[in-house]
């Protein structure tokens, strides 16, 4: 198993064969099968490197027991259209989840769509406007904020008729 790692010493960040990795039960350290081998320093412990933040993700993909069907979902109701189809951790078919995601660019809600995650600045004003010539001002999931007051109303009016009847 190839994991990344940064040197403490002398800062090369090199990919090192560490064979197999398990986690001990007596500790939260990795147990690696072969020593690790930094090209510029030769052999080194695990206190003399950093993870990278690719070495994290490999870390956890070889101790991580997950079969690779547990993110397939069950068919469920989905929230946004109430069909029985496989939906996400959201409750969201994939139709619903794209139009969630447009609705996001739509309203520049970067943080939470998953189309602009990591995007830089100048480029989610470039997919901000792609969303609005292929797909349209229009929101398609979230409701506007006009369309909850505008309900809120109508309630309010209905319940001053029911009293005065």
């Amino acid at each position: 198993m190839l994991i990344n790692f940064e040197c403490k010493k002398c800062h090369h960040v090199f990919d090192c064969d560490v064979g197999s990795v398990s986690m001990l039960p007596d500790s939260d350290r990795p147990h690696f099968e072969k020593g690790l081998l930094c090209p510029t320093c030769g052999e080194v412990t695990i206190d003399d490197v950093w993870l990278t933040e690719l070495g994290q993700s490999q870390l956890t993909e070889a101790t991580l027991d997950v079969d690779d069907d547990f993110w397939d979902f069950a068919e469920s109701q989905c929230q946004g259209c109430d069909l029985y189809l496989p939906v996400n951790d959201l409750n969201l078919c994939d139709e619903c989840a794209s139009k969630l995601d447009r609705d996001l660019i739509r309203h520049r809600d970067w943080d939470y769509s998953m189309s602009a995650f990591g995007l830089d600045p100048s480029l989610r004003e470039e997919l901000y406007r792609q969303v609005i010539a292929q797909y349209g001002e229009k929101l398609e999931l979230i409701a506007s904020s006009k369309e909850i007051k505008s309900s809120a109303r109508k309630q309010r009016k209905r319940r001053m008729k029911k009293r005065g009847s």
